[in-house]
């Protein structure tokens, strides 16, 4: 008896002999050229994520050798902002505070008589005066002259008016232009004590203002004096160190590795308060104010 026969297209056993079934019904060149497409593909994926693994490899090379910080330094990318006022002594000894854009004129010499004048141009400052009665300390802003009897106050001048705020002792207000209602020529210079405002307008018919003002006024008006530090992931030890320099408080830390937290966000040097705030919430940072006054930041227990 003869075997059963198979077509042509069924091969007894073709995982044997895998090209037979094609090369009998005629699709061997197609099914050669589509294992090939097939593994020319592959090579060309292998050989793409090999370039890929070693372009990042070499990006992390490069990226480390530029932006490695050198021992003792900070790391890259961090940023730390002073703002504060512009601090000046003048010949005689008196400190000037200015606020940033302020313009002052100085009009005296540590060896000249007579009147040691200024000239405030443009902005605000805050003068704390140097005594002298033999000669009087007189800042020229706008339509006004200022003069001082042993005092700190500000001068702020503006685009329409110019505002003394007094601070400490009393400044004699002395108009360089009549204002309304006109004062005689031998009326004495009005005084503004401590803890008054006068606004003077520049306009001659408009007469001048002067208000009390609490001390929680006065504080904000003269907010600008107050250093304003921002930070930028900047290490805490390096935050503690400036805020020991510019507000006046004593921190300390409990442990070194305390100085490599980052911190980031802006502050005012007469409130730490926030950032307290934020060392507690975010990396459970106590501040613990010791009998002495030091204030210790230390992990949370």
């Amino acid at each position: 008896m003869k075997p059963e026969s198979r077509p042509p297209s069924e091969p007894d056993h073709w995982e044997d002999a895998p090209l037979d079934w094609p090369r009998a019904t005629g699709h061997i060149d197609a099914l050669l050229a589509a294992v090939a497409d097939r593994q020319q593909r592959r090579r060309r994926r292998l050989l793409g994520g090999a370039a890929a693994v070693v372009a990042v490899v070499c990006l992390g090379l490069v990226t480390a050798t530029q932006f490695s910080p050198a021992p003792g330094s900070p790391r890259a990318g961090t940023r730390t902002v002073v703002l504060a006022p512009e601090q000046r002594t003048l010949p005689d000894g008196t400190v000037v505070e200015l606020r940033p854009g302020a313009e002052l004129i100085v009009n005296f010499t540590a060896d000249s008589v007579g009147l040691r004048r200024v000239t405030l141009t443009r902005g605000e400052a805050l003068f704390h005066v140097a005594k002298n009665p033999a000669r009087p300390f007189v800042v020229s802003a706008g339509t006004s002259d200022f003069r001082a009897i042993g005092t700190a106050f500000s001068v702020n001048l503006m685009p329409d008016s110019v505002a003394l705020l007094v601070t400490e002792g009393r400044v004699a207000f002395e108009p360089t232009i009549p204002t309304a209602p006109a004062a005689t020529p031998s009326a004495p210079a009005p005084i503004i004590e401590a803890g008054f405002r006068v606004t003077v307008a520049h306009a001659a018919a408009t007469p001048p203002t002067v208000a009390p003002v609490t001390a929680d006024e006065a504080q904000h008006a003269l907010a600008w004096r107050v250093p304003r530090l921002e930070f930028s992931a900047t290490p805490l030890a390096e935050v503690v160190r400036l805020l020991n320099v510019h507000s006046g408080s004593r921190l300390r830390l409990a442990t070194p590795d305390l100085g490599r937290v980052e911190i980031s966000g802006a502050f005012r040097a007469n409130n730490l308060d926030p950032l307290f705030q934020i060392l507690r919430t975010t990396y459970r940072i106590d501040a613990v104010r010791e009998p002495e006054g030091v204030i210790v930041l230390s992990y949370a227990r």
